[in-house]
């Protein structure tokens, strides 16, 4: 990956059941070593989105945004999604879709009627308009609350 801040030169993004670390390598003579640049909890992460296909951006409740390119950029957010979920795991409430939705967003599940959705407790900017969060057969993202 790569830091959109050029001050900060980073080269891998590692995800853990804690958050997300920004981190790089370290050379220098006897020793090699990874350096934590930057850490986020996932408590911290608001939102996780794509920007095109090559940009992930982290969006932190206090409205900080940390933006980072990678060719992987889906595949690290679902990740970072699923490792999130995980951490805040515990009892989920359950949703049937009372008619079917279909979106074409990256970020969004589509489903059918009578399909059952965990629900997935999540503050951030889709929340609060009326979308919840949830998990479907594996794949993790945004649906109409109604």
């Amino acid at each position: 990956v790569a830091s959109s801040d050029q001050d900060v030169d980073v080269q891998y993004l590692a995800v853990s059941h804690t958050g997300v670390k920004l981190v790089r390598r370290e050379k220098s003579l006897p020793t090699d070593y990874l350096k934590v640049v930057d850490f986020y909890n996932f408590e911290d992460i608001g939102e996780v989105s794509t920007i095109k296909s090559t940009a992930l951006q982290l969006v932190m409740h206090t409205g900080g945004r940390v933006v980072v390119t990678t060719n992987k950029a889906a595949s690290i957010r679902d990740l970072i999604n699923q490792f999130s979920i995980e951490a805040r795991s515990g009892q989920y409430e359950y949703a049937r879709a009372l008619a079917d939705y279909s979106s074409r967003d990256d970020n969004a599940l589509s489903f059918t009627t009578g399909e059952v959705i965990a629900v997935v407790q999540k503050e951030d900017a889709y929340t609060q308009r009326g979308w919840l969060y949830g998990i479907k057969d594996g794949n993790y993202g945004i649906f109409p609350a109604d």
